[in-house]
């Protein structure tokens, strides 16, 4: 962790500035995610990074049950919104949990609902077949992995960083609390 985070982040976009950090903490730990979740991950932080992005009419629980009733199209785009979200939500965003009645296993159970859903009618994306069955599978991982980004982005330095994580600790599972001991490769060598 940077002693301290002030400075500026050049880079081509927000979506790769994502996969950089996904990618630096997905090589540390024991069981890797495949490099196309790590971008379909970082593609869905770019697109949600806006929290205004979240407002919604009903709850993705209830556009869940709705999907059955859809078109083809359409069930698609909205299980893949369902999906998105609860990832996010479970991981990103997971300080909104702390003042709703849902928490964030309820998102990551929907989530992974949500993905395997997509997979039974479009088992294929980015030429990976069965590649929603495999997000929802490793659902969890990919979260923790994502809450691991959120801390380090809003943090300024190592202090405040664990800080945080002591704050926060309780709401844990011992595979997001793994994830977010992970040190960052500058640190290791430092």
């Amino acid at each position: 962790m940077d002693k301290k985070n002030t400075s500026f982040i050049l880079g081509k976009s927000l979506q790769s500035y994502f996969y950089t950090v996904l990618e630096e903490i997905n090589e540390q730990i024991l069981s890797p995610l495949p490099q196309e979740i790590i971008f379909y991950s970082s593609d869905v932080l770019d697109e949600y990074a806006d929290a205004s992005r979240f407002e919604s009419d009903k709850p993705l629980g209830v556009s869940l049950l709705e999907s059955n009733n859809l078109n083809l199209n359409e069930r698609k785009r909205v299980l893949k919104t369902i999906g998105d979200k609860s990832l996010l939500l479970s991981s990103y965003y997971f300080e909104s949990m702390n003042k709703k009645i849902t928490n964030k296993e309820y998102y990551m159970k929907l989530g992974k609902i949500a993905y395997s859903k997509l997979n039974d009618i479009s088992p294929e994306h980015y030429d990976v077949p069965e590649f929603f069955e495999n997000l929802s599978t490793r659902f969890e991982l990919l979260s923790a992995l994502c809450l691991r980004l959120s801390l380090q982005l809003n943090t300024t330095d190592e202090m405040s960083y664990e800080m945080k994580l002591m704050e926060i600790e309780d709401n844990l599972s011992y595979l997001e609390k793994m994830i977010t001991k992970i040190h960052k490769k500058s640190d290791i060598a430092a």
